[in-house]
């Protein structure tokens, strides 16, 4: 699991890695990899974390000290792929994005990590996390997707989380399953318990194969500035564009649409799954 954390201070890039006794690999019984986790000086980064077959960095429970942890931030976005954070949170993370981590699922590559650092720097986000699964696959994995996606919650401890709509992509569902067991009342007294959860749109696909009672009953509006940073951030991922007229080219249009109805210039929508008010 990799930590990309922004200092605000001296807007340094740390990679922080969780140093654990070495465990077996979870994603592959083959694997005779083991996995550990390493805290990282600032400007210091490791290129070979992946290996073959598997291509899970860590898994394991969080052992930092409280000065090695990331910062508590009030939300919490779970993309399956580089991308999926920007066309369905990304004018929600320019508008707060000091109250934002983005936790990305996949490891989709080299050009799309550079991509989504691109991404992750236009909409000034802080703290980013990849956990590695391998692209097209987390459905095989959903024992430590869940596993893992505890210890970023439990580290966080965010007080709303983003997780994908289950349309078409077997990866989103996989993501979004994962994203609500996680999110269950727990017998452990280090489980954390978000109390408020939202799904948000990726619009893309326009057939689903996932039947839920899931409505866009939550809208964020937007800005001028909001949505210009959204656009530039999915923008950035060039490698995802296949052609001209595509939703990744659209988000302007598709956030004046939602917002124009809700008397806003733009927005975003969301489903909510539960609020706890306190």
């Amino acid at each position: 699991m990799r930590h990309h954390c922004t200092d605000p201070a001296d807007l340094s890039t740390r990679t922080i890695e969780r140093t654990q006794q070495p465990s077996a690999c979870p994603k592959s019984p083959h694997c005779s990899s083991r996995h550990g986790w390493i805290l990282l000086s600032p400007h210091k980064r490791v290129s070979n974390l992946h290996h073959a077959p598997c291509r899970r960095a860590t898994k394991g429970p969080a052992v930092l000290s409280p000065s090695e942890r990331m910062h508590r931030v009030k939300r919490v976005i779970i993309a399956p792929h580089m991308d999926d954070e920007s066309m369905g949170c990304g004018g929600l993370i320019a508008k707060y994005p000091d109250e934002c981590a983005v936790v990305t699922v996949a490891d989709s590559g080299e050009v799309r990590s550079r991509e989504h650092d691109e991404a992750m720097r236009i909409l000034q986000v802080q703290h980013t996390i990849n956990l590695g699964f391998e692209d097209g696959e987390t459905p095989q994995h959903m024992t430590a997707l869940v596993r893992a996606l505890d210890e970023v919650l439990a580290d966080l401890q965010p007080e709303e989380l983003y997780l994908p709509f289950p349309s078409l992509h077997q990866d989103h569902i996989a993501v979004y399953e994962a994203g609500l067991r996680a999110c269950r009342i727990s017998m452990s007294p280090d489980h954390w318990f978000p109390p408020n959860v939202y799904v948000y749109d990726i619009a893309v696909y326009d057939v689903n194969l996932y039947p839920t009672d899931l409505r866009w009953n939550v809208f964020e509006a937007l800005s001028e500035a909001h949505i210009d940073a959204k656009t530039a951030a999915c923008q950035a991922y060039q490698s995802e564009i296949p052609t001209e007229v595509h939703p990744i080219n659209s988000v302007r249009q598709i956030a004046a649409a939602v917002g124009h109805v809700r008397l806003c210039d733009y927005a975003e929508q969301y489903a909510l799954v539960r609020a706890v008010r306190r």
